[in-house]
C-alpha cells in the first residue's frame, strides 16, 4: 500500500539525483579547464548557481512534506538525510568554483612537473567516479555498492 508521503519522497529523490548530475558537471567542467589550461569560471559560476537554486527546491519540498504529513521517525530521518545531501551537493558547486578561481589566479598545470600533473589527473578521475557512484546509489539505494566508494577512497 502506497502512503501519501511516498510520492513526495520520490520527488525529493529525483531532485537529489538531478543535483548529483549537476554537481558532477560542475566539478568535471572546472577540472577539465584546470588540466587543459582554459578558464571555466563564468560557466562554473552558472552551474553553481543552478545547484544552489536546486538545493532550495529540495529543501522547500522537504519542509512541505514535514508540514503536510508529519512523518514518522524513519521518514523524518530520511528527510533530514536528504537535506544534508542537498547541502553537500550544493557545496560541490562552490568547490568547482574554487578550482576555477585557482586557475584564474595561478594558471593551470603547464609549469608543473609531470608527476604532479599525472597525480592531479588521477585524483580528478577518482573524484568524478565517486560522484557518479554516489548518484547511482541515490537511484538504487543499494547499500552493498556503497563499499565501492570506500574502496576508491582507500586507494587515494
Amino acid at each position: 500500500m502506497t502512503r501519501l508521503i511516498d510520492a513526495g519522497l520520490e520527488q525529493v529523490k529525483n531532485i537529489l539525483i538531478r543535483m548529483g548530475n549537476i554537481a558532477h558537471e560542475a566539478i568535471s567542467t572546472s577540472i577539465k579547464g584546470y588540466i587543459e589550461g582554459f578558464s571555466t569560471y563564468s560557466e562554473v559560476q552558472k552551474i553553481s548557481d543552478i545547484l544552489i537554486m536546486t538545493e532550495e527546491e529540495a529543501n522547500d519540498k522537504i519542509f512541505e512534506l514535514i508540514a503536510r504529513f508529519q512523518p514518522v521517525a524513519s521518514d523524518l530521518r530520511l528527510l533530514k538525510s536528504c537535506m544534508k545531501i542537498s547541502y553537500s551537493l550544493a557545496r560541490y558547486g562552490r568547490h568547482a568554483l574554487d578550482i576555477s578561481q585557482i586557475y584564474e589566479k595561478i594558471g593551470g598545470l603547464e609549469s608543473c612537473e609531470g608527476w604532479i600533473r599525472n597525480h592531479i589527473i588521477e585524483m580528478s578521475k577518482k573524484v568524478l567516479e565517486m560522484i557518479q557512484i554516489s548518484v547511482e546509489l541515490s537511484k538504487s539505494r543499494d547499500i552493498n555498492k556503497a563499499g565501492n566508494l570506500s574502496e576508491i577512497e582507500k586507494t587515494s
